[in-house]
């Protein structure tokens, strides 16, 4: 190859020369023409070579474009594999949550029909209760026994309305509305005294409190209502009773208030040897509360506070 090139070399220099004899003795010898021809068929081969690497690149671009194109396509199809997949879990999570949920309201109604049939329960069995000691109270001559059995009755009834509340309401299990019990028994309470000439005022709010406070409640809030009808109107005149409930501060408070004579100089709930008394001390501790007399200028006023339930 570096001869036919150095061959050419002589010939291109001797004719730039203007030595045309030495250039034309070159191809007379048919150097020249040979070298040619040479690099003639030197550059077919080359472009023979060239084409085939071209033909291979091709090759290998479109062995690259197939590689890439069936590596997007599987990508493509595990994208849509998880896409697919997910949507299924989804559709299966919204099934089982539907189930779970159906099964909890289930469990729910089937957990308040029982409760409403227990407290049902309670109260027929509370009054049957109830019936006994009314026909002791009246078999019984003795004037203190006789009254103890019939303020054990109207302990008795005020807790049955406490659990004909529950069961009546069909509302939030273990919920108790206090404001409506206190006006329904606060009523109930003067109405059985038979007189018309006792008037009753309430100012009593709406207040749902836990279940578990719904007994005491209603226990101090007979035990007031009693006291003020037996000492705070008396017979020969016209009285009026007062029922509050409501907040005050982070509190319930709970009051009872006659027009009657008032209290005895120096009266205590521990100076009085009654059971009343001591209990409604004893319930306002349990519900976490505190027991109040309070000395209005005309009648007795008494008055529990408890916490609200959280």
């Amino acid at each position: 190859m570096a001869t036919r090139l150095n061959i050419i070399d002589q010939t291109m220099d001797a004719r730039r020369q203007g030595t045309v004899g030495a250039a034309i003795q070159i191809i007379a010898r048919g150097e020249g023409m040979a070298a040619m021809d040479g690099v003639r068929r030197i550059a077919t081969e080359l472009e023979h070579e060239e084409a085939r690497l071209e033909a291979v690149r091709s090759r290998q671009v479109a062995t690259v474009r197939a590689v890439l194109i069936a590596a997007t396509l599987i990508f493509a199809a595990l994208l849509a594999m998880l896409f697919f997949k997910a949507l299924r879990d989804i559709s299966l999570d919204r099934e089982v949550e539907a189930d779970t949920a159906e099964r909890l309201r289930a469990l729910l109604a089937d957990r308040t029909l029982l409760l409403d049939e227990v407290n049902h329960r309670v109260k027929n069995s509370l009054q049957q209760i109830a019936s006994v000691v009314r026909l002791q109270s009246r078999t019984v001559e003795h004037t203190d026994a006789r009254e103890a059995l019939e303020k054990t009755l109207d302990r008795i009834i005020a807790v049955g309305r406490v659990h004909e509340q529950l069961y009546k309401t069909g509302g939030e299990i273990g919920a108790f509305d206090a404001g409506h019990y206190a006006k329904a028994l606060s009523h109930d309470l003067v109405e059985s005294l038979g007189r018309d000439d006792i008037v009753l005022e309430t100012d009593i709010q709406s207040a749902v409190l836990d279940v578990r406070q719904a007994v005491p409640l209603a226990l101090i809030l007979n035990e007031l209502i009693t006291n003020a009808l037996k000492y705070g109107c008396p017979p020969d005149r016209p009285s009026r009773i007062k029922v509050t409930f409501g907040t005050e501060g982070d509190d319930y408070r709970l009051s009872v208030s006659d027009d009657g004579d008032g209290l005895q100089e120096g009266f205590t709930p521990h100076a009085k040897k009654s059971l009343g008394m001591r209990a409604i001390e004893a319930l306002s501790r349990q519900l976490g509360g505190r027991f109040e007399i309070e000395r209005p200028e005309a009648g007795a006023a008494f008055a529990v506070l408890f916490p609200r339930s959280k």
